[in-house]
């Protein structure tokens, strides 16, 4: 057997466990709507993939307008089952905030809620300006 013979069926052999240890579950699009701030809810979409415990999650087009209310934004849809993280989970972003860039928080619960909050602190958006979050991604693990 040569080298190049041994090398190719040992690299097959991996290649074909990696795939298998992966574990692709599934991914989704979801359309959803985002309420909060403003007088009217806004269109938004998440994509969440799953492979083996880890999920990614993004969120977008970017949402800024004018803000009429004193209010975290919330994600109509919940989260399917199998993406649900094995905790409650906060993490940063960047979210739009009195018009400017500034870093807020997203939180995805256990229950498949997710908030998006205007500062690090967890605080509403305030009632002016505009408000809203960039396209971002996340990721968190699930229990399986």
């Amino acid at each position: 057997m040569s080298i190049k013979t041994l090398l190719t069926s040992n690299t097959k052999q991996f290649l074909d466990i990696s795939a298998n240890s992966l574990n692709l579950n599934s991914n989704d699009d979801i359309l959803t709507l985002a309420t909060g701030p403003w007088a009217m809810s806004q269109a938004t979409s998440i994509q969440v993939e799953i492979i083996s415990k880890s999920v990614t999650m993004s969120i977008g087009p970017d949402v800024l307008e004018t803000s009429v209310n004193n209010l975290k934004i919330t994600i109509v849809e919940l989260l399917p089952s199998q993406y649900r993280p094995k905790f409650d989970t906060i993490l940063p972003i960047r979210v739009f905030s009195n018009g400017q860039l500034a870093f807020g928080l997203v939180e995805i619960l256990i229950t498949g809620a997710i908030s998006i909050f205007s500062n690090v602190n967890g605080d509403a958006f305030a009632n002016a300006q505009g408000a809203g979050f960039d396209s971002f991604s996340v990721s968190w693990i699930v229990e399986t």
